[in-house]
């Protein structure tokens, strides 16, 4: 790195430098550029706690100009005093509009997350959002306030991205997750990941369909992994995609799951009723599959008439060579597909 003042973007990753680093020579390499506009810093599995969180939060207070910062912290030991160190420095930038931090596997709950929501969406010019705190001691409470910022003010965020999953949340929160969605009038991309909460297949429901109302979606990636998941719910995300006339990509992760072959097929149907998909990931490992199901899904995706891009992960199933090959056949035969990927 050099000295030059007009430097704009700052990256650090733990692979830079030594195992024993300190936050004060951190500090002052920031400290030389106060100008940035971009900061992206990597210190996964670092052993931070608290007072390291503090560090940081003190040094990108000092930052005005920046507009995006991403921070990467997990499998630290940073818990609710440490998100509130963390975004007292946050909330002093007022031009971001990018942020990105991960707080997987750590020690965070309710409140810390809270902290970390209010503080971030205080921030009126923000467009994209990512925030992932899989693995720690979130529950509903979370996601409650999450809806009352939501709808209390409008905002601007056009990419949302909420991951937690291994937490502590029930169909209450799923419900609540989904009004909060139905608030972001400008989203046109949306990821959440809510695998291994205390949900069941009624609390997806709930969410799921107040995704319709997000008229200017345009992406949507949903994950919802051993969240005991029956027939009847692939055939409810078909509807819901279905009454998303401007979504073009979809990325749906419902594997370990309960999954048969008729919730596939209904799915399939759906699918090919919204003509204005491009792009499609669905992951169906680890459910009751078989090759009927398979074949019949290959044949709807192949009537979908902008579609160029088609994964299929139907790993641990019930799915035989036959149906792969049938699959493989239905989907070669457009031209329009340049990619095709089937695991099994």
């Amino acid at each position: 790195m050099n000295n030059d003042e007009s430097f704009q973007e700052f990256n650090l990753n733990q692979n830079d430098g030594q195992l024993d680093f300190n936050f004060q020579q951190i500090n002052e390499a920031l400290d030389k550029f106060k100008s940035l506009s971009s900061i992206s810093i990597n210190f996964n599995q670092r052993q931070i706690g608290n007072e390291g969180a503090k560090q940081l939060g003190e040094s990108i207070s000092h930052f005005q100009n920046l507009n995006s910062f991403q921070i990467q912290l997990e499998e630290n030991n940073i818990d609710n005093d440490g998100c509130v160190f963390l975004v007292q420095g946050i909330v002093q930038c007022k031009n971001l509009k990018s942020i990105k931090i991960n707080l997987n596997d750590n020690l965070v709950s309710d409140i810390g997350a809270q902290a970390l929501m209010e503080g971030i969406l205080t921030n009126i010019n923000l467009k994209y959002m990512s925030l992932h705190m899989e693995n720690n001691r979130i529950t509903d409470f979370t996601i409650q306030k999450l809806n009352n910022l939501i709808s209390s003010q409008v905002l601007g965020i056009v990419t949302l991205e909420i991951i937690l999953s291994d937490n502590s949340i029930s169909d209450i929160g799923a419900q609540l997750l989904g009004m909060a969605l139905r608030n972001c009038e400008n989203v046109s991309s949306v990821k959440i990941s809510l695998n291994d909460n205390k949900l069941t297949e009624n609390g997806v429901i709930l969410l799921a369909q107040q995704i319709p109302f997000i008229r200017s979606l345009a992406a949507l990636d949903l994950s919802f992994v051993n969240c005991n998941l029956t027939d009847f719910m692939p055939e409810k995300f078909g509807e819901i995609i279905f009454a998303c006339p401007n979504l073009t990509k979809i990325w749906l992760n419902m594997g370990f799951n309960n999954l048969g072959c008729i919730g596939i097929q209904k799915l399939g149907e759906w699918l090919q009723k919204n003509q204005n998909l491009e792009f499609i990931k669905l992951m169906l490992w680890m459910n009751f599959i078989r090759d009927v199901g398979i074949i019949q899904l290959s044949k709807s995706l192949n009537k979908c008439k902008k579609m160029y891009f088609i994964s299929l992960n139907i790993f641990d199933n019930k799915v035989t060579e036959f149906g792969i090959n049938k699959a493989h056949q239905s989907l070669w035969k457009s031209k329009r597909i340049v990619n095709f990927q089937l695991i099994n």
